[in-house]
């Protein structure tokens, strides 16, 4: 018996004019960040890694600060640190609104 890939939105949320979900996708066991188009952006994969399609972007830590676990992002191309939500899925939102203004900002260039 073959097993069936399945998907689920998990998160809508809007960024200036545009929509963008989080999807949850049993084929990779992952999450990805699609826009209006259903195109693929990001993916947040389940060993804590961030792809785009370019790429490894970037890893997600679990750090106790100040007595409570936070997910962290380390950031590849910068070597930046960001201290994100104790919940990873807002986490995740967090870095693909970062993630989509850098999009923004590149394209008005």
């Amino acid at each position: 018996m073959q097993e069936i890939a399945m998907s689920a939105v998990i998160k809508i949320f809007q960024v200036g004019a545009r929509t963008y979900k989080h999807v949850m996708s049993t084929a990779h066991d992952s999450v990805e960040l699609r826009d209006e188009s259903n195109a693929v952006l990001l993916v947040f994969g389940s060993d804590a890694r961030v792809r785009s399609p370019k790429g490894r972007l970037g890893d997600f830590f679990v750090e106790v600060l100040d007595g409570l676990p936070r997910w962290v992002y380390y950031e590849m191309s910068g070597q930046s640190r960001r201290v994100l939500s104790p919940d990873r899925h807002v986490a995740e939102v967090e870095v693909s609104r970062e993630y989509i203004g850098s999009m923004a900002a590149c394209q008005a260039f």
